[in-house]
């Protein structure tokens, strides 16, 4: 067995425990990107060649179809991935953490990159909503973020430890 192998197999039921944590408040689990729930894998946003015997962290999962593992997330920016993950798997959420996996610096992404690609995610589910291209609502995410205000719609104030 290599090394690899080796490492693999020693992360590989928290794996499996965190994809199936990935079902809460009753909803099914669903690719992140796409919203299908089939074929459900988990992507790794520092590739394993880029950490080597380390990338099997909570914060380094996303979940995905394989369609989207293997086509769509070529496209979006780590940044966006970030965003994504802080609204999906908040508990799991280490921007610094998966900036240091791909060798980088802890904040090469930082918070505001964060919080830009969030509200362009925002705005384009948005846009789809009215141009009546998809029924999307954001609200139980928002609420369950602490990111929906009171009476008065919503609150743009994020958590700073995005």
């Amino acid at each position: 067995m290599t090394k690899a192998d080796e490492y693999y197999a020693s992360v590989a039921d928290d794996r499996n425990k965190w994809k199936r944590e990935q079902t809460r408040d009753g909803f099914l689990s669903t690719c992140w990107v796409c919203g299908s729930r089939h074929d459900l894998i988990i992507h790794e946003m520092a590739k394993r060649s880029q950490a080597p015997n380390k990338w099997g962290e909570r914060c380094n999962y996303f979940l995905a179809c394989n369609t989207c593992n293997c086509d769509v997330l070529e496209d979006p920016t780590l940044t966006h991935q970030l965003a994504i993950k802080a609204l999906r798997d908040p508990r799991h959420y280490d921007r610094q953490r998966v900036n240091v996996l791909r060798g980088r610096a802890p904040d090469a992404i930082d918070y505001d990159d964060v919080l830009e690609a969030m509200t362009e995610i925002a705005f384009c589910a948005l846009s789809k909503v009215l141009a009546g291209g998809a029924n999307v609502d954001l609200t139980p995410v928002l609420k369950r973020e602490g990111l929906y205000g009171n009476a008065d719609g919503f609150n743009p104030i994020f958590p700073r430890s995005l």
